[in-house]
């Protein structure tokens, strides 16, 4: 069966809306023409004004010479010159490659092996990296037809030829959207190809599930092109509803603070680092914060006393968030019970999400117990783009296999415990670092910490723990109180390591690839 013969049978369920998403940035534009979009420092644009900004700059990548079906890389910090260059794209039916500011040449290159872009746009610099390191290549290397540097402090609608019209081209609804990139960190990152149907529906049952109105200012600290960032609510979610975007242009917790309390803002969503980092702020120094209705966490596993402290901080909701750029979405309610939204990450946005709880063979298992997690639905692809071993990522039945252990209840919420790849396999026994770093996360002395397996050449891996501690932790210690926590003893960590941080990735996740780096030169 052809891809899309398959998903046109979702055209007709609730929720689900035909068109682009350019046919709908322009319909939301017209309809909430004076209220305020997106502010961002001291710019604050309307939506009329988002639209007319919008159509110009698909003037002007037409004059550039990107047309329908053309890829393009865009490498964008958060501002207003990545919403307009991204709407102006699709609106002419080039594709977006939803590339990080992070990225660097060796990533870059992995993109264009892969999508054979016809463009890629940047601006000159940000956060002290200058980007002709990578486009200097572009052009000794002939790699890329079109590129579009934007210099500091300038619109791109400023680096564009924008007279004339541009020629609309017929684009299905259930056509490439955007590019979006696997939780690779590294060139290697697979390409997820997005429809313009599947990817309204996801938005519109996740802006429902977070209730979402036109009160609502929507903060992002996170960069753009996150999958969770886009539509969950994200930017797409917030303009659906004729909210209002407050952007920071970095990741940073201590202007986003300063952002809540001077714009009222009511939305945030954050990664469990960055709300560890809220916690720890608050602690030292007093924002008002009050406005804030719905904080969601989500992008990786959230700590039991986590949740805790976030619920007990202030009247906001904190919402449990879980979800693929692949597809699937699960997020708590906010009417759900504490203990739901401590413990799980909810449960699907949509009723047509189907999930499967599978063991090594795909068979399913049953209610309650552990396994990985397998999906499919109106939203979950079907293949990567591009990639010579989708036979791997999906079942001979048309599951997407996320790679990720968990268990789903009776009542149909989502526990994660971390990805089975992660697992050590100490001695034959299977250890989830997850349980250890939950366990560890009321140990006094450590702020943070993360758990890998190194190698090692009698138990195959041990067991390593890695802290940010306010004095010297010994693995002796650590021991000790795991075994107050009635922790199996194979499971006891052999080696910990002090750090002043943990690493990161590019999107704000522990780097656990890193960690093992580190720990294999120690």
């Amino acid at each position: 069966m052809d891809i899309k013969d398959f998903y046109k049978k979702y055209q007709n369920i609730d929720g689900w809306r035909m068109g682009t998403i350019a046919d709908a940035m322009e319909e939301w534009c017209n309809l909430f023409s004076e209220r305020i979009c997106v502010i961002y420092g001291d710019i604050r644009l309307s939506y009329k004004e988002m639209g007319t900004k919008i159509e110009l700059a698909a003037v002007g990548f037409y004059n550039e010479g990107i047309r329908c079906g053309d890829r393009v890389i865009l490498q964008l910090p958060n501002g207003i010159n990545f919403l307009v260059t991204f709407f102006g794209l699709i609106k002419i039916g080039a594709i977006p490659i939803m590339g990080l500011p992070a990225h660097r040449i060796g990533e870059i290159k992995g993109l264009i092996r892969t999508a054979a872009p016809a463009a890629y746009i940047c601006e000159e610099c940000f956060m002290g990296y200058d980007y002709s390191e990578i486009t200097s290549v572009l052009y000794e290397e002939n790699l890329v037809h079109h590129i579009l540097v934007i210099p500091e402090e300038t619109e791109v609608l400023d680096r564009l030829n924008l007279s004339g019209v541009y020629e609309k081209e017929e684009v299905d609804n259930l056509d490439t959207a955007f590019l979006s990139l696997s939780g690779g960190t590294t060139g290697m990152s697979k390409l997820i190809p997005r429809t313009h149907g599947d990817y309204l529906y996801d938005m519109e049952v996740s802006v429902r599930r977070c209730e979402l109105s036109n009160e609502d200012t929507v903060l992002i600290l996170l960069p753009l092109p996150h999958n969770f960032i886009i539509g969950h609510p994200g930017f797409l979610g917030t303009f659906s509803r004729g909210a209002t975007l407050l952007l920071s242009e970095y990741p940073d917790m201590n202007e986003g603070l300063e952002l809540i309390e001077s714009e009222k803002a009511t939305f945030l969503s954050l990664v469990p680092s960055m709300a560890k980092l809220m916690l720890e702020i608050l602690e030292e120094e007093d924002y008002d914060i009050s406005s804030l209705r719905v904080v969601q966490i989500g992008g990786a596993f959230l700590e039991e006393q986590v949740a805790d402290a976030m619920i007990d901080l202030s009247n906001f909701t904190l919402q449990q968030v879980f979800g693929t750029a692949e597809g699937l979405n699960t997020m708590t309610a906010l009417d759900d019970s504490r203990e739901v939204i401590r413990y799980y990450q909810g449960k699907p946005t949509s009723p047509y999400d189907v999930i499967r709880i599978a063991d090594e063979k795909d068979h399913e298992v049953p209610t309650g117990e552990y396994g990985e997690l397998q999906l499919k639905g109106p939203y979950t692809i079907h293949a990567y783009y591009n990639y010579p071993d989708n036979a791997k990522c999906f079942t001979a039945d048309g599951y997407y296999k996320t790679g990720d252990r968990a268990f789903v209840t009776p009542e149909g919420n989502l526990k994660l415990s971390g990805r089975i790849m992660e697992m050590i396999n100490k001695s034959g026994e299977k250890i989830i670092p997850a349980e250890i770093e939950t366990a560890l996360a009321d140990y006094d002395a450590i702020r943070d910490c993360a758990v890998v397996g190194l190698p090692d050449e009698i138990l195959g891996e041990k067991i390593a723990v890695f802290v940010v501690a306010d004095r010297e932790v010994s693995v002796g210690a650590i021991r000790d109180y795991l075994l107050t926590k009635e922790m199996a003893s194979f499971k006891l960590p052999d080696a910990v390591f002090g750090l002043q941080a943990l690493p990161l990735t590019k999107i704000g996740k522990v780097d656990k690839k890193k960690l093992i780096e580190i720990g294999k030169g120690l």
